[in-house]
């Protein structure tokens, strides 16, 4: 697969529905979406659109097909359209299906050509025969007696010639399929079949084909909700005043056969669940399995209809929150939704728990705020799965009456606990209601930070409401911080990006310093102002991602005259702190990077203005290096064409990466095993074991009580079973009732002694063990003893960045396999340092080392290796011994500093890691000298040597003076040796070398003599005595030039080409990070002269604080002596957990593979 690393995203379009421009005056209170205006016939302003959706979101594998609602307000018609989006992200603008689905159906028969179905205690075909009395009634009311059909139901079938100008002079439809305003499409795969599933405003939920033509885009089948019978016989009306029907949001899940915990058996189904949104209090299941081959066969498929009638349901409201389908804590399939808005029972917010495969009410959680007169209402809920065992522990929900809730699900009886607010002086006045799913990420210091945004439209006063609403992070914090109760302010300001005319307006974030110290008057998290009133944000589709809590805002209350009216940013937060990301998100100057030229005085904006209109949340895409976040647009006027830039790993080119090792690490380590039979019983005789307690070299293998087992049942239960070291496997050594004890890794450091402790009934002695044993180490690995042109890298990556979508290298769990340290340092218990050369060159690199909190998508633990080892040769007395063992214990009985250095300790981390911008040019030292962050060479000059003259070090190469562009001299000859060549070895490569720990510091030189800030290396005729291994890393460019050549540069330019991503090693962790570079210190001044002879003078001063953060101070002085100046500190707390942790499923939360600095907008729109 071809990916185009730096390409643009031109918008493309669907229709959808103009912004109403009336609405409805209601009490605050209550709302009915259906109620409409004396004067003006508007129902529920539409507020947002339902969102779009694939066949797949990862777009590295495989083209996805896209599908999209459309509807149009003149006759309110509807449709849906399939559009392929390609591995590279680009959308084709023709239909897949031609027409659309509206076409599609329009050439399907109503009565033979169509499968229509409904509920009359069970499902049945939407045939007269078949609807009760009542329900005959409700429909059509003049022919309720008649015995054969009935004009109103074959016009909802789809039956045209009733329509005016003809027959009954029932509403005229350009389209049988009724507008799609809210529900999101939803795809589903049984394995043969592909089908998209989508409500609409014509009475049914409609299950479309959605593959390819002839077949692609018709109808399967249809389902009618009962409780909407009595509304049908309104879309015939003349004039037609528009309702809503299955306007809600939908949920799929496949559940396989199981036993639940009350005892009941539940057959394997795959099953939908819908809400009814606007268009009514209730929900219902579909079983979709497997695609219905008759009318009768899909009324089978119809499991459960629930309403606000149903027994138990009385506190069900009108359901616009997304139903979640999930296993609760004791295994029980569950589908857990809020009860919505305007319930007519007690007023409450509660959480339904409800019997997927029966509509049975398994419990509802009440959290006891709202009355009759004000009924309060559940939102979206949002899950998560503390312990990734597969079930949701919690659910996080906001409420109509802005309150954010946290449900135990694993509690007896379960429990709601407030988050917030959690005192008056939190709450703001009116309270703001919460109607999407809360985001959150991980805490670094345990628990969540869960982030909303307030904000409805359901009636006019709404749309009109021009009060200023919140995003919030609320911290679901540990015990020790419950104390805590305030909330860090961030304040944004909107300025004007001028790289680009005209300008666009962006938004940049206060950096404001979180206080997490426990106690009253510290932070319990963030509160950030939307600046204008009446922004806000509504529908479901919020995510945190990596540290960004991205969010489409809303404003329909100012803008009011315009074509499109209101307003809408597209935003994105730092989760943890509600302020600056510290990335660069945006590529505002479309110069295809994302750089320092997309900032706003050196400050990356956290905003972008979208302009008017009506648009849905963000549904996110990933493809090679970047993730694209679509989002339907409605055309009441189109804002003016935008175009974003993306990338996968570091931006405009690609690093190369290599390792080099001698052949002394090739004779294989082994594993260490020990083994435990048991005795308790004869083979096939049962007893019970109440306790059992199995350890490996002082490690928990396996603790518990199995219960009633035969002893060659017991070592069947315990097959599997693991530590952090160890893993249990059955019929050990052929030998049933022998359980085998195995070490996940090679190495001696795993043998050791094994210990059981069991207790059964009966007093048989109970077992044998054997202690681990057969752990052996592999040879010791080597430096390269390499000869004349044989030296050459053991392992050579191309394109490494890319084709992993990473920005750096972690050398203990790389991408790639073939790069792992252990490949030349493959015992655990080798002793070793490192040392790093030819910085200079790479100045744009970190180093994250020896620290075992290493993440891989946070900047946390690095440090610049232009501090590192660039002030002369070093003692290496001074330098950290490391092991790869990670039981190595550390600092032992050492307590002196050199002792503690001399001490071999667990390496923990090994990783590098470059900004996105690392091949931009730039000030990267401070000291005038522009050039690009990572030396850029060839391949054959930096793997491979040259001949006999240069050997291991690898066409070395005298650098110019520092501050002068190339190319440098080559330092080598055919007079010379690899002893006595000279110059920086790889060609000027960043590398990195891994040295035996008994390394005299006699063996170090400088890498340029006289320049310390080139490094230090092992002498050449050293290397392969003490270099156990080597990396380096540097940019191929496309241009050919090595160090030494004609045309080589400092700054070559950008490279666009493209690359073929590969897949990663599982559970690889290489630097997934993409923030911008390090600031320099110092003091720059630009004067600039004006168009009326004045000038302008613009200094920056950045000084690096002592807490490593970054203060810069802009000042901006005119010709007449004026001037205004802004200070701002770069402080982004981003240490600690990550959002791939939290086991969030459903809501508002997603984890996409991020990309940060790579992101792509894409609007649908006609």
């Amino acid at each position: 697969m071809i990916m185009s690393r730096l390409k643009l995203h031109k918008l493309t379009r669907v229709s959808l529905l103009p912004l109403l421009a009336g609405g409805v005056v209601l009490a605050a209170t209550l709302f009915n979406p259906d109620w409409i205006s004396s004067t003006t016939n508007a129902t529920q302003p539409v507020g947002y659109v339902g969102a779009p959706s694939a066949s797949g979101y990862l777009l590295t594998s495989a083209a996805q097909a896209i599908y999209a609602i459309d509807y149009s307000a003149t006759d309110w018609s509807g449709d849906l359209h399939s559009r392929t989006m390609d591995s590279n992200g680009t959308l084709q603008l023709s239909d897949n299906w031609g027409n659309g689905a509206a076409y599609q159906i329009d050439q399907q028969d109503y009565n033979t050509g169509r499968m229509i179905v409904t509920y009359n205690s069970s499902g049945v075909p939407f045939r007269w025969a078949n609807l009760s009395a009542t329900q005959k009634t409700a429909l059509d009311s003049a022919t309720a007696s008649a015995a054969a059909t009935s004009p109103v139901l074959d016009y909802i079938r789809g039956q045209r010639s009733n329509e005016l100008p003809n027959g009954a002079n029932y509403r005229a439809r350009s389209d049988v399929l009724g507008d799609i305003i809210h529900s999101t499409p939803l795809y589903w795969n049984d394995g043969t079949n592909q089908t998209v599933f989508v409500g609409a405003n014509d009475g049914m939920l409609h299950a479309i084909n959605a593959g390819a033509l002839p077949d692609g885009g018709k109808e399967r089948f249809a389902f009618i909700p009962a409780q909407l019978i009595a509304k049908l016989p309104l879309l015939k009306a003349t004039p037609y005043t528009h309702r809503y029907f299955v306007d809600g949001q939908l949920a799929a899940r496949r559940y396989p056969a199981y036993t639940e915990s009350g005892g009941a058996t539940q057959a394997a189904r795959s099953i939908l669940v819908a809400g009814l949104g606007g268009g009514g209090k209730g929900l219902f299941g579909l079983d979709i399995g497997a695609v219905p081959t008759s009318e009768s066969d899909a009324a089978s498929k119809v499991l459960w209809e629930i309403s606000s009638a149903t027994s138990g349901f009385a506190n069900l409201g009108h359901t616009y929150g997304t139903p979640i389908l999930t296993k609760l804590p004791n295994g029980d399939a569950a589908l857990i939704l809020g009860n919505g808005y305007n319930n007519s029972g007690n007023g409450h917010s509660t959480l339904f728990i409800i019997n997927p495969h029966t509509g049975a009410k398994i419990d509802e959680i009440d959290a006891g705020t709202g009355s009759v007169s004000a009924p309060n209402g559940l939102s979206s809920p949002t899950m998560v799965d503390a312990d990734l065992d597969g079930r949701s522990d919690y659910v996080y929900a906001g409420d109509i009456d802005g309150n954010l809730w946290k449900f135990d699900l694993a509690a007896s009886p379960r429990t709601a606990v407030k988050l917030f607010p959690t005192t008056t002086a939190l709450q703001t006045t009116p309270a703001q209601a919460i109607t999407m799913a809360p985001g959150f990420r991980a805490h670094p210091l345990g628990g969540r930070m869960v982030t909303f945004v307030t904000g409805k439209i359901f009636d006019n006063t709404d749309a009109s409401d021009a009060a200023t609403h919140y995003a919030y992070g609320i911290w679901d914090r540990p015990a020790a911080y419950a104390a805590n109760d305030t909330l860090l302010t961030q304040n944004l300001t909107e300025v004007n990006y001028s790289g680009v005319s005209p300008a666009i307006r962006v938004r940049t974030a206060s950096n404001n310093v979180p206080d997490w110290t426990t106690g009253a008057g510290h932070h319990m998290g963030w509160k950030t102002a939307l600046p204008v009133g009446g922004e806000r944000v509504v529908g479901d589709g919020a995510f945190v991602t990596g540290v960004v809590f991205l969010f489409l805002s809303t404003n329909p209350a100012v803008n009011t005259s315009e074509t499109p009216p209101g307003e809408n940013w597209w935003m994105q937060l730092n989760a943890l702190t509600g302020g600056d990301n510290g990335l660069v998100r945006f590529d505002l100057n479309a110069d295809s990077h994302f750089t320092a030229a997309d900032q706003v005085s050196g400050v990356s904006p956290v905003g972008r203005n979208m302009g008017g209109g009506v648009r849905s949340q963000l549904t996110a895409f990933t493809t090679a290096g970047f993730d694209i976040y679509q989002a339907n647009y409605d055309n009441n006027g189109d804002p003016p064409s935008t175009s974003t830039t993306a990338t996968q790993g570091v931006a405009g080119g690609h690093f190369d990466e290599d390792i080099y090792y001698g052949s002394g690490g090739t004779a294989s380590a082994t594993e260490a095993a020990g083994s435990v039979k048991f005795t308790y019983a004869s083979s096939s005789t049962a007893k019970t074991v109440s306790l059992l307690t199995i350890t490996a070299n002082g490690e928990t293998v396996y603790s518990g009580a199995p219960g009633s087992k035969k002893p060659r049942d017991l070592d069947d239960f315990l097959n599997g079973k693991s530590s952090t070291n160890y893993t249990l496997v059955k019929n050990y050594g052929g030998n049933n009732a022998t359980v085998g004890i195995v070490a996940k890794s090679a190495g001696s450091a795993l043998n050791g002694p094994v210990t059981v402790s069991l207790t059964t009934t009966g007093s048989s002695p109970g077992f044998s063990k054997s202690d681990l044993t057969g752990g052996t180490d592999a040879t010791a690995g080597g430096g390269d003893t390499c000869v004349g042109s044989a030296c050459q890298s053991k392992q050579h990556f191309h394109q490494y960045d890319d084709k992993f979508d990473v920005t750096g290298v972690n050398m203990l769990n790389p991408s790639s396999a073939t790069l792992d340290l252990k490949g030349g340092v493959p015992s655990l218990t080798q002793n070793f340092k490192v040392i790093v050369s030819n910085q200079y060159l790479n100045p744009a690199v970190k180093l994250h080392i020896g620290d075992p909190s290493y993440v891989y998508n946070l900047d946390a633990g690095y440090i610049a290796l232009k501090t590192y080892l660039t002030t002369g040769i070093p003692s290496l007395a001074t330098l950290q011994t490391y092991r790869r063992d990670p039981a190595t214990a550390w600092p032992g009985s050492a307590s002196t500093d050199a002792a503690k250095l001399a001490q071999p300790k667990y390496i923990g981390s090994l990783a590098i890691n470059m900004p996105i911008d690392a091949l931009t040019a730039k000030d990267w030292w401070g000291n005038g000298d522009v050039r690009v962050g990572l030396h850029p060479s060839q391949t054959g000059c930096v793997k491979k040597a040259a001949g006999d003259y240069d050997g291991n070090m690898y066409q070395p190469v005298v650098p110019p003076a520092n501050g002068v562009d190339g190319p440098g001299v080559n330092g080598y000859s055919s007079s010379t040796t690899p002893a006595t060549a000279t110059g920086v070895r790889h060609n000027g490569a960043l590398t990195i070398q891994i040295i035996s720990d008994l390394t005299p510091d006699s063996a170090l030189e400088l890498s340029v003599p006289g320049r310390p800030e080139y490094g230090v290396r092992v002498k050449s005729a050293l290397y392969g005595t003490y270099v156990l291994a080597e990396y380096t890393t540097f940019w191929h460019h496309p241009n050919g030039k090595c160090y030494s050549a004609s045309g080589w540069t400092k700054n070559p330019g950008a490279d666009n080409g493209s690359s073929t991503l590969d897949t990663k090693a599982v559970g690889s962790t290489d630097p997934k990070i993409g923030s911008l570079g390090t600031a320099t210190p110092g003091t720059t001044t630009t004067t600039v002269t004006n168009a009326d002879g004045t000038t302008t003078t613009t200094t920056v001063v950045i000084v690096l604080n002592s807490d490593g953060t970054y203060t810069t101070t802009t000042t901006i002085t005119n010709s007449d002596g004026g001037s205004s100046s802004t200070t701002m500190t770069n402080n982004t707390i981003e240490i600690g957990g990550s959002v791939d942790s939290s086991g969030a499923i459903g809501g508002g939360v997603t984890t996409p593979l991020e990309a940060l600095g790579r992101v792509n907008w894409r609007e649908l729109r006609r």
